[in-house]
């Protein structure tokens, strides 16, 4: 497979390398919207985590740290992670808790963390 592919091609292409014909079986056995699928498949919308999460274990030969990657989410690197030690115990405690966490006790984190964003920006406004 070639990396000059767009998501769309690549996943259509790896879709039916794994035995789904057609884009709606796909979607009805991950439990995703098929207009949404659509949407990724045809490189209209990027798709979210959570629709990666359900995807992945149907793809043959695809883990979802590729399909994350070749959709544009970035992994930082331990180059790109801050260095410096927090200073609260209680910080450190948290943060050595989080290194042990497995990729997708990480993603479901990150999910999480994103709705609490979400949700604290979404208070900001409503104080406007």
């Amino acid at each position: 497979m070639s990396t000059s592919k767009t998501f769309g091609q690549f996943l259509s292409d790896v879709r039916k390398k794994s035995g789904y014909a057609s884009p709606k079986d796909l979607a009805v056995k991950a439990g995703i919207s098929f207009t949404d699928y659509t949407k990724y498949e045809f490189d209209e919308e990027r798709p979210p985590v959570e629709a990666l999460m359900a995807i992945s274990p149907l793809l043959s030969g695809t883990s979802l740290a590729e399909l994350k990657e070749r959709a544009g989410f970035v992994d930082l690197t331990q180059e790109q992670v801050p260095t410096q030690i927090p200073r609260s115990k209680r910080l450190r405690d948290l943060v050595a808790r989080i290194e042990e966490l497995s990729d997708d006790q990480l993603d479901e984190l990150h999910l999480y963390v994103g709705f609490l964003v979400v949700q604290q920006e979404i208070s900001r406004i409503k104080m406007m």
